[in-house]
Formats: C-alpha cells, sequence, structure tokens
C-alpha cells in the first residue's frame, strides 16, 4: 500500500466524517429547538388553577437523559410559567429546577443517579417547595394539592422517560413499542396543554394541534396509531375543561376513518377526518355555539396536514412497525451496518497483509546469514587467538585473504569429522604458529557458529510460519 493511496483514503474518510458530523450538529440543533419550545408549552400547561407537575417532570427527564449541561432547553419551562401563571409559578420552578440539582449533587456526588429513586426525589422536593410557598399554615386541601402534584411529578417522569429518548437522539432502537408510543402521546398531550386559551380568529389552537396530531398519526401510522394518539390527547385535553367526553369519542372515530386510508393520499385522509368531525359533531352534541369553531379547527388541521411536508411523515412512519417506512429504515440500517464492517474488515485485512508482509521480508537469504556467521566465526576466532602475536601484522594486514581462507578449510575439515581428532589444513599450519590454539578455537567457535545457525533457521521458519498465517487471516475475514 502506497503512502499516496494511504493519504488518499484518509482525505476520503475526512470528509464523510465532515459531511456527517455537518449534519448531526444540524439535527442536534433542531433536536434542541424542539426541547425549548416543548418546555415553554409545558411550563404553561396546567391541571386545573393549580396543578401543574409537566414542567417539573420534564426538567428531571432531561438532566437524567441529556445531562446537567445539555438539558439548557428544559430552563425554558420558567418563560412558559411566567407567561401563563405569572411570577409566582415561574419563581416555585426555578426553585425545584434549582433545589433538585443541589440534591442531585450532594447525593449522588455527580454520578448518575439510580433510575428507581429519582421520581421519589422528584416528588419530595415537589412537595416541599409547594408547601413551603403556601406559607407555614397548611390546610387539608393544601397538603393533598401538593402530594396529588409530586404524585403526578413521579408518574410523568416515567412516562416521559420513555418518549424522550427519541427528541433526544438516544434511541436505541428504531422500532416504537405500544407502551413507548402512549407515552409519546401523554408527552404530545401534555405540551399541547400549554396551549389553552390561546385563539386565532375564534378557532382554538389547542384543537387546531390535536386534530393535527392525530392527522399526523394516522399518516404515519394507521387507525392503531391515530385512535391511541386521539384517545389520549382528548383525554388530557378533557382534564382541563377543553373538551367534552362525547368530544373525546368523536375524535377517536374521527382518527379511525382517518387511519383506515392510510394508504390513500392525505388529502383523502383529510376529507374523511373532517366529515367524521362533522357529521358525529352534530349528532352529539347540543351546544351549536361550539360546533362551528370545532369544525373550523378540523378544517385547520386538515390544511396542515396536507401542507406538512411528507419527510416528517416518514419519519414518524420509520418507527412504527410494519409500515414500509420502517421496513427501509431497517433495510437501510442493516445496509450501513454491512457497509462499516465490510470497512473495518478490509482495514484489518490490509493490516494483516502489512504484518504478513513485515514477517516475510527478512531483508536477507539464507546464504547471507550464513557467510555472516562464518565470518563473525572467523573474527571470533583472530581475536581470541591472534592477539599479541608477533605474525599477526602479516596474517591479517598483508596476506588476509589467505589467512581468511586458511581458517575456514579447516573449519571444513573439523566440520566433517566432528568427534575426532582433526588436523589443520596445509597452508593453515604453514601460516600459524599457534596451531594448537587456532584448531582448539575454531572447534569451539565452529560449535557456537552451529547452534547460533540452528536457532536463525527455526527462527526463520517460525516467521514464515507467522506471515503465513495473518495472510490466512486476512483472506478469511476479507470472504
Amino acid at each position: 500500500m502506497t503512502v499516496q493511496s494511504f493519504s488518499g483514503r484518509r482525505m476520503l474518510s475526512r470528509g464523510r466524517h465532515f459531511s456527517i458530523g455537518t449534519g448531526m450538529q444540524r439535527r442536534g440543533w433542531l433536536r434542541m429547538s424542539l426541547l425549548a419550545v416543548g418546555a415553554v408549552l409545558l411550563g404553561r400547561a396546567t391541571i386545573g388553577p393549580q396543578v401543574a407537575p409537566f414542567a417539573f417532570a420534564y426538567f428531571v427527564v432531561l438532566t437524567e437523559v441529556l445531562g446537567t449541561k445539555r438539558s439548557w432547553p428544559a430552563w425554558m419551562a420558567i418563560v412558559g410559567a411566567l407567561l401563563g401563571g405569572g411570577v409566582g409559578p415561574a419563581a416555585i420552578l426555578l426553585v425545584e429546577f434549582l433545589l433538585y440539582r443541589f440534591v442531585r449533587k450532594v447525593l449522588f456526588h455527580g454520578k448518575t443517579p439510580d433510575i428507581h429513586w429519582v421520581p421519589f426525589i422528584a416528588g419530595g422536593i415537589d412537595v416541599m417547595v409547594r408547601l413551603a410557598a403556601v406559607g407555614t399554615v397548611w390546610t387539608r386541601y393544601d397538603v393533598l394539592l401538593a402530594l396529588a402534584d409530586a404524585a403526578l411529578v413521579a408518574v410523568l417522569y416515567l412516562i416521559f422517560l420513555q418518549s424522550m429518548p427519541i427528541f433526544a437522539g438516544k434511541e436505541a432502537n428504531h422500532t416504537l413499542r405500544s407502551e413507548q408510543w402512549i407515552s409519546l402521546a401523554i408527552l404530545l398531550g401534555s405540551v399541547s396543554a400549554g396551549l389553552i386559551g390561546w385563539t386565532v380568529h375564534g378557532v382554538s389552537v389547542l384543537n387546531t394541534a390535536v386534530d393535527w396530531l392525530v392527522l399526523l398519526m394516522a399518516a404515519a401510522g394507521g387507525a392503531g396509531l391515530a385512535t391511541t394518539t386521539a384517545a389520549v390527547l382528548g383525554i388530557l385535553a378533557m382534564m382541563d375543561r377543553a373538551q367534552t367526553l362525547s368530544g373525546v369519542g368523536v375524535l377517536v372515530f374521527a382518527g379511525l376513518l382517518a387511519g383506515i386510508l392510510k394508504d390513500g393520499k392525505r388529502g383523502w385522509q383529510a376529507f374523511a377526518f373532517v366529515l367524521g368531525m362533522g357529521l358525529l359533531t352534530f349528532g352529539t352534541t347540543r351546544d351549536w355555539q361550539n360546533v362551528g369553531p370545532s369544525l373550523m379547527a378540523a378544517v385547520v388541521a386538515a390544511v396542515f396536514s396536507v401542507w406538512t411536508a411528507k419527510r416528517v411523515v416518514d419519519t414518524i412512519a420509520s418507527y412504527v412497525p410494519g409500515t414500509v417506512e420502517h421496513r427501509e429504515t431497517e433495510q437501510a440500517r442493516a445496509r450501513r451496518v454491512r457497509t462499516l464492517l465490510s470497512e473495518r474488515i478490509e482495514e484489518l485485512g490490509q493490516v494483516f497483509d502489512e504484518l504478513s508482509f513485515t514477517f516475510t521480508d527478512t531483508a536477507e537469504s539464507p546464504l547471507i546469514s550464513a557467510q555472516q556467521l562464518l565470518d563473525e566465526t572467523v573474527s571470533g576466532v583472530a581475536q581470541h587467538v591472534c592477539t599479541g602475536c608477533p605474525r599477526r601484522a602479516k596474517c591479517w594486514e598483508k596476506e588476509s585473504y589467505g589467512t581468511y581462507q586458511a581458517m575456514v578449510r579447516s573449519l571444513e575439515k573439523i566440520e566433517a569429522h566432528p568427534g575426532g581428532q582433526v588436523l589443520p589444513s596445509r597452508d593453515l599450519k604453514d601460516r600459524c604458529i599457534r596451531i594448537d590454539p587456532m584448531m582448539e578455537g575454531l572447534r569451539r567457535h565452529l560449535e557456537l557458529m552451529q547452534r547460533d545457525a540452528l536457532w536463525i533457521d527455526k527462527v526463520r521458519e517460525q516467521r514464515t510460519l507467522v506471515s503465513a498465517q495473518l495472510s490466512g487471516v486476512a483472506g478469511v475475514m476479507r470472504g
């Protein structure tokens, strides 16, 4: 693998990661914006005039899901409380938020809290703050109201916790279970409760939002998801006196009609929804003054549902099991996983190929290794025997080649007769005046040379074996 190809692949990888990172940042800011808008509406949402558990439960969930630093959108609930109820509810929320952060830090010392204890901690804080806001004298009604609010905070925490990872971008699975859809519907209904009291030209913003959400779920998930969403949203609206029980039934049936036509165009779904709302409303209500605004809200919601981008509907449908969008999403995810795995396997295969080449390329042949051992043997014997010899200058400075050849021939004779008495070669006998130490040194160093040669052969065999194994692993990984 050349340096140019490696650098080119790294540049392509950087470009791909940069584009992916930019898209993720854009989606991250969109999620944070949605979370902030939801916080404002939840801060404004109430059940009756005095029960407002939504914002604090939302704050606790965001703190535990996103962490203390990234949960800043939850603080926008204070703005919603200020818009909806004034300074008093906003101050209560602020104290609850700060006290929860303080208690969380003291009890868990910066570690992740146990999920089983968080609802009790949040509920206890809510009771204390709301009773403290009443004053020093509490009536039975004040205590029951504070306990009810705290219980709702604990329950809503557990409900929001199941659906919040979708908006936070931390969903581990792209398939939502039925209880998660119900939790999501409760979260959307709680957010919609913050729209109570807002009207545009006599049309209720809350009713329009509820009808639009039902139509959106009908287009994404069909009749089952539409009726579930309609029932949950209608009941939550009824708790705020923005809907009647008969109105909830009408909404559910209209959502059923729209959901049945999921395979058709959204225009037909909107028409069926408005038609169902109109006919059932005329047949069930006697308050004719509310018929017109209710139908206008349904018509406006139908128009908005037709104008809603198809990408939004497809995104929601990708979480609904059994839909075409969900199947395509799962297939696309499987393809991405296979592509990623193949890239990683290819990279690992290249690593093993390079390791195999490293073990194979010893940069020397067996002949060169044997020559080096022979040179080291002759050099070692000469250094040991010839040091201090009066004929050293003649043997190694003037006739070094002849001396070297004479010692090599003597080594060959010793190697040919390993156990017997070996006479030196004639030319070595004529040259050397220390023939006995020379022959003894040659015999001893020959044994060392043979041992070194044996170890070198074993190392070379092991390197070849490891190289073959690494090459085989690379081939197996590539399939």
